[in-house]
């Protein structure tokens, strides 16, 4: 019997670009950026050429190194 809960996000693990605006909510050219400019890594499997995934973990740690914690407001210091 297993344990595990189910994720959340109905997302694949290795994700297009698009469904990877999809999942963060932005458009598709702020992640074909993010991509082209090095912050957010992306994985081309060899013999796809133009076939570009992106993991959801690298999706996970790109968002959790680009929030910022409260400095002023109701929610600094909470």
């Amino acid at each position: 019997m297993s344990t595990t809960k189910p994720d959340p996000y109905p997302y694949p693990e290795n994700m297009t670009p698009q469904e990877a605006a999809d999942f963060i909510g932005v458009s598709l050219w702020t992640v074909r950026r993010w991509m082209k400019t090095g912050m957010l890594p992306y994985i081309q499997p060899s013999g796809h050429s133009g076939s570009i995934l992106v993991a959801k973990e690298s999706l996970r740690l790109f968002l959790d190194a680009a929030t910022l914690p409260a400095t002023a407001g109701p929610l600094a210091g909470a």
